[in-house]
């Protein structure tokens, strides 16, 4: 900041400046837990990642999230920017894409090689990739700046099977009233890079 070097601290946020230790925010929700991450947006809003969950700046206030209130969990290992007015949220559970009060979250069930972020581990590539460290390794997704929230991972079902009958690639299904059995195959595809980058 403009003021000094502002740290995230075991002890909440701490301003250096002329050589000295500042408290910084200590009457703030997170003033006495550790913060993990800590960013400043586009718009000049400060976000700060902690054990205890994710804090937006909003005014003179904070805005919290975490479990319950759109995150996974609340250990906040990362807050990046990925364009503005779009966050990627690294924790112990994958990492959650956050637009316009909407999110969805990369998991390992979605292809990431773990659902536990490395501390401060994302970069936007040129190209509009979001690298993602992992315990265990680096994922990629393709195309972070203009990846659909809405869209994304629609399933489309490959064959459906029932008593007596199946159809492959159904675009509308007639289904004989109480089958024993029924059951769906169906593809998602994955948002994330395969291979090598």
């Amino acid at each position: 900041t403009p003021e000094g070097l502002l740290l995230g601290t075991r002890q909440g946020l701490w301003l250096f400046h002329d050589g000295a230790f500042a408290r910084r925010f200590a009457d703030a929700p997170f003033a006495e837990l550790t913060v993990n991450g800590l960013m400043q947006d586009s718009s000049g809003a400060l976000w700060l990642g902690t054990g205890d969950g994710l804090y937006q700046q909003k005014g003179r206030g904070w805005n919290r999230f975490g479990v319950g209130l759109g995150l996974p969990d609340d250990n906040i290992y990362f807050i990046h920017e990925v364009q503005p007015g779009r966050m990627a949220i690294g924790h112990g559970k994958g990492v959650t894409l956050m637009e316009r009060g909407g999110t969805f979250h990369l998991s390992r069930n979605l292809g990431l090689i773990s659902d536990e972020t490395n501390q401060g581990g994302a970069l936007t590539d040129s190209r509009g990739r979001l690298w993602i460290g992992m315990i265990g390794g680096v994922n990629i997704l393709d195309r972070a700046n203009d990846f659909s929230l809405k869209d994304a991972l629609r399933p489309l079902v490959t064959e459906a099977r029932w008593d007596g009958g199946s159809s492959p690639f159904p675009a509308r299904l007639e289904i004989p009233p109480r089958p024993r059995s029924l059951d769906l195959e169906f593809e998602v595809a994955s948002p994330l890079v395969s291979g090598t980058p």
